[in-house]
Formats: structure tokens, C-alpha cells, sequence
């Protein structure tokens, strides 16, 4: 929002499984940055994003309607709602936590950091 009078827009991308070569990054990390290694687990997820990922050209096509809709958040599967859900909330129940953690910790005034 700080540079939308300026005619920027930011999208936060939010993929759930798409097919790609995520699980081969890692054999192909480049010497600059420390040279391939092998990632446990790496050919498991491979196969299930090959399996039951989202194809790319559909990811892409829903991605850039968000970007087009100027939407800040772009998730490409809308069935990952409840997941989000069940997530916030346990967000939402640390800031509970953190109300009266202060306190617990002897701090004087734990209201000065809201």
C-alpha cells in the first residue's frame, strides 16, 4: 500500500504443491554457494509433486490473475482455506500467550511493548 500512489503493486505468492524442480535445487545449487548436495527426502516429494502437484501453466495462469486483480495475497489452492485457518488461529493464540507473558516473566511493565 505505501507505493500504490506511485503505481507499484506487491503480490505475496502462496503456492501450494506445483509441479516443478524444487526437490532437484538442491543437486543443482551452483559451486558459489556451496555446490550440490543431496537432500534427504528430496526423491519422495519429487514423485509426489509429480504425482499430485498443480501443473505449472495453471499456477502460472491463476498467479498472474492475482497480480492482474492487484491481489495481495495469491494462493493457488483455494482448498488450502482451512489449513490457513487451522494456522491463524495458532497464530493468534501465541498473541494471547504473549499478553500476560510479561507478567510471568517479572517484567514491571510488559503493556509499554504493545
Amino acid at each position: 500500500n505505501d507505493l500504490a500512489s506511485q503505481g507499484i503493486g506487491v503480490s505475496v505468492v502462496c503456492p501450494g504443491l506445483v509441479r516443478s524442480a524444487l526437490p532437484d535445487s538442491s543437486r543443482l545449487r551452483p559451486d558459489q554457494f556451496g555446490g550440490p548436495y543431496l537432500r534427504p527426502g528430496a526423491d519422495a516429494f519429487k514423485g509426489e509433486m509429480q504425482r499430485s502437484g498443480m501443473p505449472p501453466e495453471i499456477a502460472g495462469r491463476i498467479i498472474v490473475q492475482g497480480i492482474r486483480d492487484d491481489q495481495l495475497y495469491v494462493f493457488t489452492h483455494a482448498g488450502w482455506r482451512d489449513r490457513v485457518r487451522n494456522h491463524q488461529r495458532s497464530v493468534l493464540a501465541a498473541f494471547d500467550w504473549a499478553d500476560d507473558a510479561g507478567k510471568r516473566a517479572g517484567l514491571e511493565d510488559p503493556s509499554q511493548w504493545r
